[in-house]
């Protein structure tokens, strides 16, 4: 388990609110068992059981898993990095 501890990883703009503008904050849901946190402007990236597969700090931000594959940014650009079918 995960502890509630980290700050809201993504933000969705609210059609309803009076100018469309107003900000939702959530979290990234965990996505073939690996979640991105982030705390303190700090991402990482952990698995379902909790272990820490992006040590805090690596990348600057970290977009959830699709199809294995991670989009990172890293000095103001972005990349993908895949994970290993035994790395699950």
């Amino acid at each position: 388990m995960i502890p509630f501890e980290y700050d809201a990883s993504w933000k969705h703009y609210d059609p309803a609110s009076y100018n469309g503008l107003d900000e939702i904050e959530y979290c990234y849901a965990a996505t073939e068992c690996y979640v991105p946190l982030v705390k303190d402007g700090r991402w990482e990236m952990r698995d379902s059981k909790n272990e820490v597969i992006i040590p805090s700090g690596t990348f600057e931000e970290i977009l959830p898993v699709h199809n294995r594959k991670c989009w990172v940014k890293k000095d103001g650009k972005w990349g993908v990095i895949q994970f290993d079918q035994d790395e699950k």
